[in-house]
Parts: structure tokens; sequence; C-alpha cells
């Protein structure tokens, strides 16, 4: 009996998701540009199925200031509002106010498109080879270009091109 418990409790264990609080830390000076990337990157959490604390550090006279760091954890909340729920509203902790949002229940991140797959100067070089070669009806053709400063030859024939595409 116990071990069917067990063996009931481990399958439940492996479809479970642990749920992580990650943190993103600002301050009130931040630009405009790096709270775009912050907040790109908490929607990333946020994808992932992690809670986000959105903390702003204030520093020396910045204490004077909170309404700041609200209008800027504010700005985040206004750009969140469709993918994301406030937790816990801003609060000031010590030096320090902070809060904390979550996934939107319904919300699904956006789906990557993968890059394209990046052509190398060897290739491109081919590719110009072979397009000369078959503009000018030769079939012996050597090209020079730089990498990395340092030049090199590409020699080809019509025929070594066309296997090489072939096999690659």
């Amino acid at each position: 009996m116990s071990r069917q418990r067990k063996k009931k409790e481990n399958e439940a264990r492996k479809n479970q998701k642990t749920v992580t609080l990650k943190e993103i830390r600002l301050s009130p000076r931040t630009d405009e540009h790096d709270i775009d990337v912050k907040t790109r990157k908490i929607q990333e959490f946020l994808a992932d199925g992690d809670r986000v604390r959105v903390s702003v550090k204030f520093r020396g006279a910045e204490m004077r200031h909170p309404d700041i760091g609200r209008k800027l954890l504010d700005g985040i909340a206004d750009v969140l509002k469709g993918s994301a729920v406030i937790e816990r509203s801003p609060i000031m902790e010590g030096k320090m106010m902070s809060m904390i949002v979550s996934r939107a229940p319904g919300w699904e991140p956006p789906k990557k498109q993968a890059p394209p797959p990046a052509v190398s100067k060897k290739h491109q070089a081919a590719q110009a080879t072979l397009s000369f070669c078959d503009t000018y009806g030769v079939d012996f053709y050597t090209e020079y270009y730089y990498d990395r400063n340092i030049a090199v030859s590409i020699t080809a024939s019509k025929l070594m091109l066309h296997n090489r595409e072939k096999f690659s």
C-alpha cells in the first residue's frame, strides 16, 4: 500500500511546475530605453511562468522623492497590463520600493520565430564565383576577399561548386 502511494506522489511531483520569484532592480534615474529592456525581460520571465519582483532602490537624496519610483513602477505596470497581474502594489520597504507581478490568466506569450540561417563569407564568395562563371561562360575563376584582415582566395570551377551545393 505504501509503495503505491509513494509512486503516485512521485508521479505528481514530476508533473508540477515550481514557480520561482525573479527580481528586476531599477533606480529612479534609470533611463527610458533601459526600462524598455527590463520590461521585455519581465515579460520573458512571465512567459516562463515565474513571478517577478520589480524593485526601485533609492540612494541618498533620492529617498525624499518616492513619487518618482512610484511613477516608474506604475509605468511598468501599464506596459504589462495585458500580460501581467499585480499581486502586490508598490510598497516602500526601507530604501526599496517594490511590487510583485505574475502572469495574467489566459495570457499566452508570443511565439519566437527562428532567425534565418546566417550565410558565411565563404559561401557568399562561392555563390558570387558560381554566378560569375555562369554569366561569362568561364569554367575556372579565382576570387579574393578579406576575413579578419587576412587575404583569402577562393579558386573554383563550376563542377566543384555544383558538387559542393549538392552535398552541403
